[in-house]
């Protein structure tokens, strides 16, 4: 089963990305600092981090790693994108408007796209 790290403090974006973790099949590791965020950070097919969480991870320097998404519940201001940048975020998506854009990324995570497939 496809693992997905959420990071953040913040209640209602919890709610949100637990609902559309479990909608995806997949299994939540939640984690409100960005210590816990550090240490679940490699194992973690997907990687969800909170604008509240972002900036404090961004300064540990977590490595480089391919789908992590900073995800806000509703706008996100400008410094966002920056910390997107500094953590290595594929992309900032914004809630509900992005819900279902980040329900396609995580379903996508089973697939071998690397496989030949028939047709």
């Amino acid at each position: 089963m496809t693992t997905v790290l959420v990071a953040t403090r913040d209640p209602v974006l919890l709610d949100q990305l637990t609902r559309l973790v479990a909608a995806a099949g997949a299994t939540f590791v939640g984690a409100a600092s960005a210590g816990a965020a550090a240490r679940a950070w490699p194992a973690s097919a997907l990687v969800l981090v909170g604008p509240d969480v972002a900036e404090e991870l961004a300064g540990l320097g977590p490595p480089r790693r391919p789908h992590v998404y900073v995800v806000a519940a509703g706008p996100v201001a400008d410094s966002a994108f920056r910390v997107g940048l500094m953590i290595g975020a594929e992309q900032v998506v914004e809630l509900p408007g992005g819900a279902a854009w980040l329900s396609g990324a995580m379903a996508d995570l089973g697939v071998d796209r690397d496989r030949p497939r028939r047709l």
